[in-house]
């Protein structure tokens, strides 16, 4: 859903800013330090209450101001707004009442692209599994309830087997176990199912390099779940931890069958990461009519003018509002040969807009 204006208060070193936003192409740029990247940390609270930059929402209040306020109007006359005071949750109103995280989410997703990103391509599984869920849950009503309810059994199970507790207590657990990780086991594969082709096809537009994804369920696909939780009670009594499940699930990214991040340059793999993301916001559009809202940060960062033109280029087909960020006006130039688009110049926390000739 495109946001068609924002207010931001005191958050880092904006003092008050309201910015309209256009349909699709907004651009922002200026020095390191000028307030740029506040704006998409912005929108990335409004949705997650999470800012990518720093784990203290405490830290993004202005210096000598008690709190922070953003509040977004957005395409369809709905708002959303949140609010932080020091050593205060985060509060969070749709349309004037409390929200949750999930409703927000939902409201309002999100797909950040930043140089943090690279982590989804050369770290542990978890952001890839993470990956994976947000797709099922935009897509999938009932999946956040059978995810929480496995995590509850997994974290109680893990509990009896640090203490040795005997197969009578784990018999339990273990009931809601097996039958909520087979269900996300198959929200998962019908996911990456109907998403793999949709990136094959993205990935082919941006990078000319054979890329593969597959999809790990945590266990042998031969094998089913029941008889792997109960073969391995013994193992996983001497370990302390379920070995075995959804919660080990990967989805591997490999190039010329190894992992991508051995074999490709950094500009190679943020194509990679860059096509992973709209992938997704094309899934989410195809299946829902929901439109992502992509968060750009210092876009020109490991790509030359080819794989930038590139880039821009795949952006401009999907359904979304992007935000862009860059240090120099040149670095998004690209986007100003396509569509809707608008500049401002930031500088210590102001914005000024420009003509986008």
């Amino acid at each position: 859903m495109p946001i068609e204006k924002i207010k931001l208060t005191n958050l880092r070193n904006i003092e008050y800013t309201e910015i309209n936003l256009a349909n699709k192409f907004n651009l922002f740029y200026g020095e390191n330090g000028s307030g740029k990247t506040s704006v998409l940390e912005a929108i990335h609270l409004l949705s997650t209450r999470k800012s990518f930059r720093t784990s203290s929402t405490n830290q993004i209040i202005k210096n000598s101001t008690q709190s922070f306020t953003i509040y977004a109007e957005l395409s369809d006359v709905s708002n959303i707004g949140i609010e932080k005071k020091h050593s205060e949750p985060i509060m969070v109103k749709k349309n004037g009442e409390s929200a949750t995280v999930a409703e927000t989410a939902s409201r309002l997703p999100i797909q950040l692209i930043n140089t943090t990103g690279f982590q989804l391509l050369d770290m542990g599984p978890k952001l890839r599994r993470k990956f994976i869920d947000w797709g099922v849950f935009h897509v999938e009503h009932a999946f956040f309830k059978v995810w929480q309810k496995f995590n509850n059994a997994l974290a109680n199970r893990n509990a009896i087997l640090k203490k040795g507790g005997s197969r009578e207590y784990l018999s339990a657990w273990n009931s809601i176990l097996i039958d909520n990780a087979m269900l996300i086991d198959k929200y998962r594969k019908k996911y990456f199912e109907e998403f793999c082709p949709i990136f094959m096809e993205d990935i082919g537009e941006l990078l000319d390099i054979p890329i593969n994804l597959d999809y790990f369920r945590g266990w042998n696909e031969d094998r089913p779940y029941e008889k792997v939780i109960n073969n391995n009670l013994m193992k996983d009594k001497m370990l302390g931890y379920t070995q075995y499940g959804p919660h080990k699930a990967d989805l591997r990214i490999t190039a010329y069958g190894e992992p991508v991040h051995t074999r490709l340059s950094r500009g190679q793999l943020k194509l990679v990461m860059c096509s992973l993301r709209l992938a997704q916001g094309r899934h989410l559009y195809k299946t829902t009519d929901k439109e992502c809202l992509y968060l750009v940060d210092d876009v020109a960062a490991e790509l030359d003018k080819n794989y930038l033109s590139r880039l821009v280029s795949q952006l401009n087909t999907m359904k979304a509002q992007v935000l862009v960020t860059g240090i120099e006006n040149q670095h998004l130039e690209f986007f100003t040969r396509y569509g809707e688009s608008r500049m401002f110049h930031v500088k210590h926390g102001k914005f000024f807009p420009e003509n986008v000739s």
